[in-house]
């Protein structure tokens, strides 16, 4: 009977051994973050001499080593708290960008896109270390819902139309251009001066008969093109997604903030916090101060005003209170409310720009 005992002790403390091992530290995630992201921006690199097959071969080893690095589920521990993290997402956006031909410029988009996703997650997880550290360390409840809030973040939802229709256009044109003026070969050793010359003068004519045709079409239809764009405009205006919420095309900035208001005379400050960072967001954009666009997260709203002192300070304490009390889940009192209010006035005053 002893012996079985000591024998289920074993197995228990075998579990608890491989358990342990199977977590990884936070620190240890975003190192692997960080070393993914790196990995996948050399993709788009190719070596001097190096051929289609070797290309190829490397990619696949890249593809393979990051895939080693962020599995498709991992648990990770920070303030003894455990966490399940789902990196899935990557591992779809990787069979996506192996289905792309090496000639398809859509497969440096789709590298691109998951550079950008690993390193906003990298930068975020870097400020809960930043934290831990200035903080001092958190209960394991508290721990675990701010690991989970930031690592299930909707906002790192991979969003399908990133990229703009002028986008789009503007990378079709640069590739026309390049098939229209190909990389001119070396005329063979011998070749007299004067054909040389020739040969020049001859692209240079090509090259400016083709620039001319692109003035006169520019010249030609641009006016109508922006004319129609700003009447589409007008009839759109005011029709946002902005963090996931449907700004109607009603809705001002100050009809936002109002809301906010009612919602913390109402008690619910946590909604208040939400509905006037929205507000904030839409008088920057109204003001032409920031880009609205619905795949873009806060953190990328606040890099935009980073070149703006007297605004990312305010803007810098807004965002803080909106993760930790919207994403973070952490409780709102009056004291917090207080604090957003006095922030949000800051920002939106005229010397902020």
């Amino acid at each position: 009977m002893n012996a079985h005992r000591i024998a289920f002790l074993l197995f228990l403390i075998l579990l608890a051994c491989l358990n342990v091992r199977a977590a990884t530290s936070l620190a240890n995630y975003r190192e692997s973050l960080r070393e993914a992201a790196n990995a996948i921006e050399t993709l788009a690199m190719t070596e001097e001499g190096e051929s289609r097959a070797s290309y190829e071969r490397r990619g696949a080893r890249t593809i393979q080593n990051v895939r080693l690095l962020l599995p498709a589920t991992e648990t990770v521990e920070w303030n003894s708290a455990l966490m399940s993290v789902d990196n899935s997402w990557l591992d779809e956006a990787l069979k996506n960008y192996a289905k792309l031909s090496a000639s398809d410029p859509r497969r440096e988009e789709e590298a691109a896109r998951i550079t950008e996703r690993l390193r906003a997650i990298e930068e975020h997880v870097s400020e809960i270390l930043g934290q831990q550290t200035v903080g001092g360390a958190k209960t394991k409840e508290e721990a675990k819902a701010k690991l989970a809030s930031i690592l299930r973040r909707d906002e790192y939802q991979e969003q399908s139309q990133q990229q703009s229709a002028l986008g789009k256009l503007w990378q079709r044109f640069l590739k026309w251009l390049r098939e229209l003026f190909p990389e001119s070969k070396p005329l063979p050793q011998g070749t007299p001066a004067a054909a040389r010359g020739l040969s020049f003068l001859s692209s240079m004519i090509i090259i400016a008969l083709s620039l001319a045709g692109i003035a006169f079409l520019a010249w030609k239809f641009a006016p109508r093109f922006f004319r129609d764009r700003k009447k589409y405009v007008d009839e759109k205006k005011g029709a946002r997604v902005v963090l996931g919420e449907r700004v109607e095309a009603n809705q001002s900035a100050a009809d936002l903030w109002s809301q906010a208001e009612q919602f913390a005379r109402s008690g619910d400050l946590r909604a208040a916090i939400r509905k006037g960072y929205i507000a904030l967001l839409c008088d920057l954009g109204d003001r032409k101060v920031i880009g609205l666009a619905q795949h873009k997260t806060n953190r990328d709203y606040l890099r935009a005003v980073q070149q703006r002192p007297a605004l990312y300070q305010p803007m810098r304490n807004l965002t803080n209170i909106f993760e930790q009390h919207w994403y973070g889940l952490a409780p709102a009192d009056e004291n917090d409310w207080t604090e957003f209010r006095g922030n949000y006035q800051k920002a939106v005053t005229r010397n902020s720009f």
